[in-house]
């Protein structure tokens, strides 16, 4: 299989390559990036780079507990310890950071997220966040009895926005992993109305038993948000045509926002409000949910090390001729790891991954940037703020940074390096009620409708 594998993707890059070059890009890369956010390989590289070189002290202190860890356990089982840390020991010893250094226990976590609970926090929270009001329609056709329906209207007009489906539970047959589906695309139709938005958000999550209810880990809580992002991505965005509609937005786009929404999960007022004991209903104990939160950063540095060895690896092969992937793949786990790759393993095994990191690279920048700027919030907390999710944060954070609402105007356009000082500066101070990421949304598929509708008019005028 491996034999296999490596010729396909011999094969698929030289043709990538032809195909580009056929196209009048010098690369792939050139090709690919052209209409992402990058624009050009030469800015993924010095991203990649310089993330690397900033990475690389938290990597090695991370490596260096890694290590630690294996010594200790090495004499107590009586085993030499040569002072190495090798591939296969890592993801063992990064779970043993998280238990020993952070002790969240998730079987005692989960007990606090039971299924009703959480999704009335989480549609509470997206509804006041977006000024929108959710209504369960009862007795609506759906495909399975787990099934509901919600219609989606504006709070402020009583406007329909739309409506999405959750199919919540895992049954034989069923799409086996999170997701969310257009369904129908809201765009303009032919007499001017407007079509609305439906979609459906799917998840496997653990159904009820006799003795409990169906009950949430916290990264399926963070789940849950995150494809609820995209439910409200496709829904808000109010776009003229329908292959702008929604999540229709570039690859390296797509999943910013959701990632950005998720970080709600780890701020204590949203996971007080989407939790509570299943038995007792008493909220989650403050030593715990601490405990969660401050585990967010357990081996950050050598989980993003390793993804920026991928994302090299792949950059390589579209940027270079005659590279030999194992090779390169090998090198660069030793020089940005300092963890040598395992011996005879290729990492071509999992070549579709590595193929797909010149589609995600930014995406992956972009939510290091949302980390990197989570100090942000801290800025805007104090006495004088009830929660977090105050919109006079909003207000706080345009007249700390000068920035005002027609910085949506240029969203789409603005340079990569400029957007955590632009739209995740308000988002991260607060300012979530209606027309705010709403109107991002819509905006960023707008350009591209006026482009469209430009070409249709001078189509029109030629004929």
């Amino acid at each position: 299989m491996m034999h296999w594998n490596s010729a396909i993707l011999k094969e698929l890059v030289e043709l990538r390559s032809k195909k580009s070059s056929l196209l009048g890009f010098s690369t792939h890369a050139d090709f690919v990036l052209e209409m992402n956010m990058a624009k050009a390989p030469e800015k993924v590289a010095t991203f990649l780079e310089d993330l690397a070189r900033k990475l690389k002290p938290l990597g090695e202190e991370e490596r260096a507990v890694l290590l630690k860890l294996k010594e200790q356990e090495s004499q107590k089982r009586n085993f030499p310890f040569t002072g190495e840390l090798h591939a296969w020991d890592t993801r063992y010893y990064m779970t043993q950071v998280e238990e020993t250094q952070y002790a969240v226990d998730q079987n005692q976590l989960n007990e606090y997220f039971p299924m009703e609970v959480v999704t009335k926090g989480l549609l509470d929270i997206y509804q006041e966040l977006f000024n929108l009001n959710f209504q369960q329609v009862e007795g609506a056709p759906v495909w399975h009895d787990d099934v509901t329906l919600y219609c989606v209207k504006d709070r402020s007009s009583g406007q329909v926005v739309g409506q999405f489906y959750l199919d919540l539970f895992p049954r034989e047959g069923k799409y086996g992993h999170a997701a969310c589906f257009d369904l129908q695309p809201g765009c303009l139709l032919p007499d001017g109305t407007r079509q609305m938005a439906v979609s459906a958000m799917v998840t496997n999550f653990n159904k009820a038993t006799a003795d409990a209810p169906s009950l949430l880990q916290h990264d399926e809580v963070e789940t849950y948000f995150h494809e609820f992002g995209h439910v409200m991505h496709q829904l808000c965005a109010q776009t003229d045509f329908a292959m702008f509609s929604g999540t229709h937005v570039e690859t390296d786009f797509v999943e910013a926002l959701s990632q950005m929404l998720e970080n709600w999960v780890w701020e204590k007022e949203p996971l007080q409000r989407m939790s509570k004991h299943y038995k007792t209903g008493k909220p989650i104990p403050e030593e715990l949910l601490d405990k969660l939160i401050k585990s967010r950063l357990a081996n950050t540095g050598l989980f993003n090390l390793r993804q920026i060895v991928l994302a090299k690896v792949d950059q390589a092969l579209h940027t270079k001729n005659g590279i030999n992937a194992a090779e390169e793949y090998f090198k660069l786990c030793l020089d940005i790891l300092g963890i040598p790759a395992s011996p005879g393993y290729t990492g071509r095994g999992k070549w579709r991954e590595m193929l797909q990191e010149t589609h995600r690279c930014q995406e992956n920048h972009l939510s290091l940037n949302i980390n990197n700027t989570k100090q942000l919030v801290v800025d805007f907390r104090g006495k004088d703020r009830e929660h977090t999710l105050s919109p006079s944060t909003g207000h706080l954070c345009l007249k700390k940074f000068g920035l005002s609402p027609n910085i949506l105007r240029s969203f789409c356009t603005c340079p990569v390096e400029s957007i955590k000082s632009t739209w995740y500066r308000n988002y991260t101070a607060g300012d979530l009620q209606a027309p705010f990421l709403r109107s991002t949304w819509t905006h960023t598929s707008r350009l591209r409708d006026s482009f469209f509708s430009q070409a249709i008019r001078l189509l029109n005028t030629q004929n």
